[in-house]
């Protein structure tokens, strides 16, 4: 949507024009505004559409969630403020996509993140469908032993 990609490029003025002009806050074309602008780290958009009434948790055919995009999509020093402000909104940090943020988060070496999540209550053994998606496979695979050691220091397997 015009919203989507408003949120993408953290384009505030052009997102408040249509959000003024009715724009769905949740309307979803492969990707929702939130998740658009939690992927590219835009902390200001992320506030905006959560003032308007924006899901924190909803997902789509992808099973990805705002949550999740974060932790893949931007760089490490954006990647905290809106990881952490999308859990103060409610994010579920277990999430249901194929691949749970703490997952993505070990596997890009991101030891805050990592502790940020387990700290909120992440499962450091989620349900997976495949032992590749496991946290402690992703740190280990991806030679993360800081990363790997907090999760052991958590009683992952």
């Amino acid at each position: 949507t015009a919203l989507s990609t408003a949120a993408a490029n953290g384009d505030i003025k052009t997102a408040q024009l249509l959000l003024s002009r009715g724009a769905d806050v949740n309307a979803c074309h492969e990707v929702t505004p939130l998740r658009a602008a939690a992927k590219y780290g835009h902390g200001n958009m992320v506030q905006l559409l959560f003032g308007k009434g924006a899901l924190v948790n909803l997902e789509i055919l992808s099973r990805e969630t705002p949550l999740t995009n974060a932790v893949s999509g931007m760089v490490s020093e954006t990647r905290m403020s809106i990881d952490k402000i999308l859990i103060e909104h409610g994010a579920d940090v277990h999430g249901s996509s194929r691949e749970s943020a703490l997952s993505q988060a070990s596997r890009y070496s991101d030891w805050i993140t990592v502790s940020l999540l387990i700290n909120n209550g992440a499962n450091p053994n989620p349900i997976v469908q495949n032992v590749t998606h496991a946290p402690i496979y992703q740190s280990i695979h991806n030679r993360n032993p800081d990363v790997s050691e907090l999760l052991l220091e958590r009683a992952a397997d």
